[in-house]
């Protein structure tokens, strides 16, 4: 399915779980209105350039055998899901809202701008990301989140030039494979946490 730029938005009535490849064309506008747009569980991908998407709401990107892609987008209180396999977010701008990862997802976040976040920009849950030449504008908070209770999946954790937050327990009978040079702050700021 391909979506192309109107001159009015368009207005979410209900969520959008794609099976196959949904192509968001520059000058789409994306009213959210709380629900949200995925993939669904291991097929699809989302492919959006140049488009904005607004009001709450998220967009999963759940496909662990093909790359969905957002380039360009301003996120306006949306956050982004990444479940299963790598998912790439290139020159975006989140204001408000951050990016996740779960069920082993993998976030490749490259010259993205976060503004405006009460909360962490990434937020790790059996996931992991990879940085680079991202910025932060009136955050609160510059750190990596990483909780969850049951880690199912293997992960590695690197170093992304942010502090690791272990903001809850972890447990897991998989591998987390911690690099040389992560650094964690599992006792600053009020936070606490275990991985078992």
């Amino acid at each position: 399915v391909t979506l192309s730029g109107q001159e009015l938005p368009y207005q979410l009535r209900s969520s959008i779980i794609s099976e196959r490849v949904l192509r968001i064309q520059e000058g789409c506008d994306f009213q959210l209105n709380r629900g949200y747009i995925s993939t669904q569980i291991g097929i699809g991908r989302i492919l959006a350039e140049n488009s904005s998407f607004s009001g709450g709401g998220s967009i999963w990107l759940r496909n662990a055998n093909q790359i969905s892609n957002l380039t360009n987008c301003n996120l306006e209180g949306v956050s982004v899901q990444c479940d299963y396999g790598v998912q790439a977010l290139e020159n975006c701008e989140f204001h408000l809202s951050g990016v996740s990862c779960q069920w082993g997802g993998v976030a490749t976040v490259s010259n993205c701008v976060f503004s405006d976040l009460r909360s962490y920009p990434f937020n790790l849950y059996c996931g992991s990301v990879e940085l680079e030449n991202n910025a932060f504008e009136n955050c609160e908070i510059e750190a990596i989140a990483v909780a969850g209770e049951r880690w199912r999946h293997d992960v590695t954790l690197s170093d992304q030039g942010l502090p690791y937050h272990l903001i809850g327990d972890i447990s897991t009978e998989r591998t987390i494979r911690i690099e040389p040079g992560c650094h964690f702050d599992m006792y600053d700021h009020g936070l606490g946490g275990r991985i078992i």
